[in-house]
């Protein structure tokens, strides 16, 4: 159940959706609209640099496969190891959501006005509890599949398959939202998000 909150000022509204459906640019859009975000993704990202606990953690469960020159975490390299495997995925989603959370609700403590995190694994970490509300970024699968081979050519057909279906279908993520964002044109896009922006 999504915590209750009677004032709009302090409400902490989850954005999700699928791979590659454009979250972050719908929460670029709400912070220039004048929310506070938080990006979880951008946190995990910064959770694997050296010597980091979760870096350490990552090279005791995966090895020294994941180290590309430098000492520094190949994310390809990671990414091909964990999205092929179902176990490896859940190892590290166990390494790296404790950290993000973590960092995510001292961001909510310290933060005064409406809250907007972008939050690719709501569902399948269950942390809707912890929102008043929540937004899913929808798109087509043909937007989908084009985001995903101009954002990362390195990645096969299947490599993008593989990595939608490693996450809640969208249809489900969608049943479980109190506002959807169909994003495949930018500028419908901004204006269903200003609609939003106006009610919360």
């Amino acid at each position: 159940m999504k915590t209750k909150s009677r004032h709009k000022n302090n409400l902490r509204i989850a954005l999700t959706g699928g791979f590659c459906t454009g979250k972050t640019t719908v929460l670029l859009i709400f912070k220039s609209l004048g929310a506070h975000t938080f990006d979880c993704d951008a946190v995990a990202h910064r959770a694997l640099w050296k010597n980091s606990p979760v870096y350490k953690a990552l090279l005791r469960t995966f090895g020294r496969s994941i180290i590309k020159r430098g000492g520094r975490i190949d994310r390809k390299k990671l990414g091909a190891l964990v999205f092929t495997n179902k176990q490896k995925l859940r190892m590290l989603e166990k390494i790296i959501h404790p950290y993000v959370v973590s960092r995510m609700h001292a961001f909510f403590e310290h933060t005064k006005g409406l809250c907007i995190a972008e939050v690719p694994l709501l569902f399948e970490a269950r942390l809707e509890r912890h929102f008043n509300r929540i937004i899913v970024v929808a798109a087509s699968n043909k937007t989908i599949v084009a985001r995903a081979r101009s954002r990362f050519p390195h990645l096969s057909r299947k490599e993008i398959v593989s990595r939608i279906t490693s996450q809640l279908p969208l249809e489900r993520k969608k049943k479980k939202a109190d506002f959807i964002i169909h994003n495949n044109e930018l500028k419908k896009t901004i204006t269903q998000t200003k609609h939003i922006w106006s009610s919360l």
